[in-house]
């Protein structure tokens, strides 16, 4: 039966039944093959196009063409469920030529749907830049009724004038084409509609998380130790009575380490070397305060000088092995700062000969600002360790 309907000539073979008058039998066949094949395809559209059109977990049309065109054999389906719901009752009235004609109407169905697909998937490229949802509604609305237009008139092609002459079914056709329309541009405008809200969430969303980043940002930018300018001050007050030239040096170094600050506010990466620089200005205030019993080297590796870094990790770092390590000894005080490479990684490491750290350490404010701004703008893995033997260093690791 199947082979009947769909083969090149059926629509022939389907007015050779209606105009021979076939017992109800053969009736009672072809009605539930086209009501088993309608189902059938029905799931079988919805399925692909599930698989194939709208993605909500990825909000995006995954393969646009096959996507648009299951979607219109899809909705194509409702009007030929319409069509079987009248054959039936055509059927059971005795009316078979009636229901043959509604036969004739569900095998011009498909190529309505693969017209009209092909006319909205041109709609879509020449509408894709109107903001506008009414026009693009509009648009819709016309192009749904060339398609309607063009789809009826598929239905000459395939039954005679006479036969269309004795059918009263011409405002059917007409009514469920425009229940296709409507059902379409209602279609249309809510998925716009939930595609332009899910854009504005994720824009907000967006929004929201560069404000916050810029937030903590500038919360861990703001960080000077007060502590450390209290006692630069202090020093350059003591120093100013008795040492013209060392209170100069410190005011001038105290100078180019905030202007490095303020310099480099808007920049969230500066080179080792730079860091290196302002780290070597720090010690160097401190070395002041401390006189001879404070000493520093620091050893970065030719080929890293260039290298980016967040900035300011390297200072907080020293000043963090001043607090808890040189401030604490009665002896001369030791710092020695390493940036190297190994196993392709960018090692740090900061050692200092004072007490060993205490548990808890990076809960203090130097570690503990360098670990929020690595986990802020470096984007790689990177490791923070803490080691008192042989020798007591803080080492991050730089993927």
């Amino acid at each position: 039966m199947l082979q009947r309907l769909y083969s090149d000539d059926g629509e022939y073979q389907v007015k050779q039944m209606i105009n021979k008058n076939e017992t109800g039998e053969n009736r009672t066949e072809v009605f539930i093959v086209v009501l088993i094949f309608s189902i059938c395809l029905f799931f079988l559209f919805s399925e692909i196009y599930k698989y194939y059109g709208f993605d909500v977990r990825l909000k995006k049309i995954r393969f646009k063409v096959v996507g648009r065109i299951i979607e219109s054999l899809l909705v194509a389906q409702i009007p030929v469920i319409a069509v079987l719901i009248l054959l039936a009752e055509k059927f059971f009235a005795g009316d078979y030529r009636e229901a043959g004609m509604l036969l004739l109407m569900e095998y011009c169905f498909v190529p309505f749907a693969v017209f009209s697909s092909f006319l909205f998937l041109a709609l879509d490229g020449l509408l894709k830049h109107i903001a506008k949802r009414w026009i693009s509604a509009l648009a819709n609305l016309i192009l749904s009724f060339v398609a309607l237009f063009i789809s009826y008139q598929l239905i000459y092609l395939f039954v005679s004038p006479e036969l269309i002459s004795l059918s009263k079914l011409s405002w059917q056709v007409l009514l469920v084409g425009f229940i296709i329309i409507l059902y379409r541009l209602y279609a249309r405008v809510q998925s716009q509609k939930i595609a332009g809200l899910l854009q504005q969430k994720e824009l907000e969303l967006t929004k929201q998380k560069e404000l916050k980043f810029k937030s903590d940002l500038n919360a861990l930018q703001a960080r000077i130790n007060p502590h450390f300018l209290y006692n630069s001050l202090n020093s350059i007050a003591s120093l100013a009575q008795n040492d013209a030239d060392k209170t100069e040096q410190m005011a001038i170094s105290l100078s180019k380490l905030f202007r490095y600050n303020l310099n480099k506010e808007d920049d969230l990466y500066a080179a080792i070397s730079d860091e290196a620089e302002m780290t070597a200005i720090y010690l160097g205030i401190e070395k002041i305060r401390f006189e001879d019993k404070m000493k520093f080297s620091i050893d970065v590796q030719e080929s890293l000088k260039s290298v980016k870094v967040p900035k300011f990790i390297l200072q907080p770092l020293a000043e963090n092995a001043v607090k808890h390590g040189i401030s604490k000894l009665t002896g001369q005080g030791n710092i020695d700062i390493r940036v190297f490479e190994k196993d392709e990684k960018i090692i740090v490491e900061v050692a200092d000969n004072g007490p060993e750290f205490p548990g808890g350490l990076m809960n203090g404010y130097g570690l503990q600002n360098v670990y929020d701004k690595l986990k802020l703008l470096y984007k790689k893995p990177f490791d923070v360790e803490f080691v008192n033997s042989p020798q007591k260093k803080v080492v991050i690791t730089l993927n």
